[in-house]
């Protein structure tokens, strides 16, 4: 049997579609304890993306859906669950400092890989725009 990938349009709809449907309240089914706030999420979407919400996700003693995160923030939580539900995060310098290091201490798959990449590419802009002035 051969295999059937989507196409990039049809995985740009897909990931549409799990924006906005994110953005509802539709389907939320866990609560995510941290610092300062609940936040109310997807189980399915979250224990996708972090080690560390799948294991408190498929704790059998876990019936409620509750997830505790209380050494975090909203403020780092927040931009880690965008990521994950968007694959993309937008941050002044000290979110992205703290944001690391959570993403990394909560296992958030590709965050990091995704802030080095825009890194480099940011610094290449500034090196071409740098360049440019210099000519």
């Amino acid at each position: 049997m051969d295999n059937i990938t989507l196409d990039n349009h049809v995985n740009i709809e897909l990931m549409e579609r799990i924006r906005n449907i994110c953005k509802s309240e539709l389907f939320k089914d866990c609560s995510i304890h941290c610092k300062d706030a609940v936040i109310i999420g997807h189980r399915l979407i979250l224990a996708a993306g972090g080690e560390k919400f799948a294991e408190q996700l498929t704790d059998e003693s876990n019936v409620t859906g509750n997830i505790v995160f209380i050494d975090l923030s909203s403020e780092e939580l927040v931009p880690i669950m965008d990521f994950i539900y968007t694959g993309e995060i937008d941050l002044t310098q000290y979110q992205e400092d703290e944001v690391k290091r959570s993403s990394e201490k909560l296992g958030i798959y590709g965050i990091k890989y995704y802030l080095e990449e825009n890194e480099t590419v940011e610094r290449q802009k500034t090196e071409k725009h740098e360049g440019c002035n210099g000519a």
